[in-house]
């Protein structure tokens, strides 16, 4: 009799064991995973740079606060736009808002800004005060960019589609074309760590094309769009608000002051 008590007493422990391990599973199940495309953008994002960049981080820690974990997947920008819009993606990481884009595309608030501007070679005269003085000259343009979205209805006979902004810089320097257009801060960089002999070659131009901010979307094939970008925006306030945002550009080597919140201009 107390054999079979003991087994009795045994099998409950054991099935209770098992019940606690299969719930705690469960529950680590459920936790919601988003997956954003995007490609390598130095000094924002980049797959080889620390924790992918601060706008990675910033992204990862928004999520993370609501309870999502975030996977990134690094493939070249057309078929991160083009994928995410098919719904292979849940959307994509780091981008600007677009009219058009936004009809597939579901956008969250801003947490970068970005100026978008002119690049000339140091050593030719452009004269330049409003895009309409391009219309003389040959523009290169990252295919599928913002810029380039911008700029194809009006000016699409001047433009240079190029793959990258680096294949840019060396058509610019080749004279291939007359004028590059990208975010301003992403082509330093790239001249600092790629093209070091042309950093003092290539000059911006006054004023911006564009000042732009900084956004993830998420692909209206995913029937929880809205809901996904609800609750990274809450996430996003609240690491503004507990100083995570910061320290985060702090870290990357950001000046903080130049990307405080601006829910004014946000559009979805």
């Amino acid at each position: 009799m107390r054999v079979v008590f003991y087994y009795f007493v045994l099998a409950i422990l054991i099935g209770g064991f098992f019940c606690v391990t299969f719930e705690t599973k469960a529950d680590e199940a459920v936790i919601p995973k988003v997956v954003l495309a995007t490609w390598n953008w130095a000094p924002y994002y980049a797959e080889n740079l620390p924790n992918g960049g601060a706008a990675t981080e910033i992204v990862k820690a928004s999520f993370k606060r609501v309870g999502y974990e975030l996977e990134v997947k690094w493939v070249p920008w057309t078929r991160a736009i083009e994928k995410a819009k098919e719904g292979e993606f849940d959307g994509v990481l780091g981008v600007w808002y677009t009219e058009e884009r936004a009809r597939s595309f579901t956008y969250s608030k801003p947490f970068f800004k970005n100026e978008i501007v002119f690049f000339k070679r140091k050593d030719e005269t452009i004269n330049y005060i409003s895009p309409s003085d391009i219309m003389t000259y040959r523009v290169g343009v990252t295919r599928n960019s913002g810029p380039h979205e911008w700029l194809k209805e009006k000016y699409s006979k001047n433009l240079d589609l190029v793959g990258s902004a680096s294949l840019n810089i060396k058509k610019l320097m080749a004279k291939r074309f007359d004028l590059l257009v990208d975010e301003k801060l992403g082509i330093l960089y790239i001249l600092n760590n790629e093209f070091p002999e042309w950093k003092n070659a290539i000059e911006s131009l006054d004023p911006p094309l564009q000042v732009n901010e900084l956004h993830i979307m998420i692909s209206q094939k995913n029937i929880y769009h809205q809901k996904i970008i609800n609750d990274f925006n809450r996430g996003l306030r609240e690491i503004r608000q507990d100083g995570t945002f910061e320290n985060i550009l702090i870290k990357h080597g950001f000046d903080q002051n130049s990307n405080r919140d601006r829910d004014s201009s946000y559009r979805n």
